[in-house]
């Protein structure tokens, strides 16, 4: 099983990244049995996030940087009711 995520972090125009304003976002729709299934929902939770009104909400939470980073992944997880 796999849970999906997204770190969002405050970028300048040059991608320069600063990993010390970030927010991180973990879907509540999964886990999922898959890493493929898994990796679709953190591509799509990455472009709802930026395109959307939630990627204003972490422009102001991170200081309204020039850009928004985002990088979306999957951990496996056990799944104890096996």
């Amino acid at each position: 099983m796999f849970e999906a995520m997204v770190m969002i972090c405050a970028s300048t125009i040059t991608l320069d990244v600063d990993f010390d304003k970030c927010a991180y976002i973990k879907d509540n729709w999964g886990p999922y049995k898959t890493e493929y299934n898994c990796n679709i929902r953190s591509e799509q939770m990455e472009k709802e996030i930026i395109e959307g009104v939630i990627g204003e909400y972490f422009a102001v939470q991170l200081g309204y940087p020039e850009m928004l980073y985002s990088q979306g992944n999957c951990s496996e997880v056990k799944d104890d009711t096996i």
